[in-house]
């Protein structure tokens, strides 16, 4: 800590006796030992690729350690940071990204085919992971399968009869 004062004097019109005043200010300008400030390093980084079933679902881990904490953040390949889909994307609370079991048709491109990166952040700092592409791979039924080539003939063709295939 650090005191800096100063002396000031001056006399009233009204008073022949100067008055005489000590003003000081107080100044603290140091961090106790316990609190040096570190940016974010990663605990357990995400690896660069990761595929999946979407009858299993994954969870990609992300953590890092810093003073203080840093918080754990996903952004897409563009920057954007990740939004909780629900049932097919969240951020848990330990900063890992998890992608749930779900069903082929909820398949969505722009989440299960995607690149991915942890971003962990204090005031010290921020620290970007590697790019993580992520690909579900999904599992269809013969069911399923032979619907979605009935749907594309038809689509391509224009042709129809009304009436479902299976």
């Amino acid at each position: 800590m650090r005191v800096l004062g100063f002396w000031m004097a001056f006399r009233s019109s009204n008073s022949p006796t100067p008055m005489f005043f000590f003003i000081s200010i107080d100044i603290m300008a140091e961090y106790p030992s316990n609190d040096v400030i570190k940016g974010p390093t990663f605990v357990n980084e995400p690896p660069n690729d990761i595929t999946f079933l979407n009858t299993y679902g994954t969870i990609i881990p992300c953590s890092a350690t810093g003073h203080p904490n840093p918080t754990v953040t996903w952004r897409t390949e563009d920057g954007t940071v990740v939004v909780n889909v629900p049932g097919l994307r969240h951020v848990r609370w330990d900063g890992s990204l998890d992608f749930p079991p779900f069903s082929q048709e909820d398949f969505r491109k722009d989440v299960h085919t995607a690149v991915y990166r942890c971003v962990a952040m204090n005031t010290a700092g921020i620290l970007g992971s590697r790019d993580v592409r992520v690909r579900a791979d999904v599992k269809f039924t013969i069911r399923h399968l032979i619907r979605k080539i009935a749907h594309d003939f038809h689509s391509e063709t224009g042709l129809t009869n009304g009436t479902d295939p299976l």
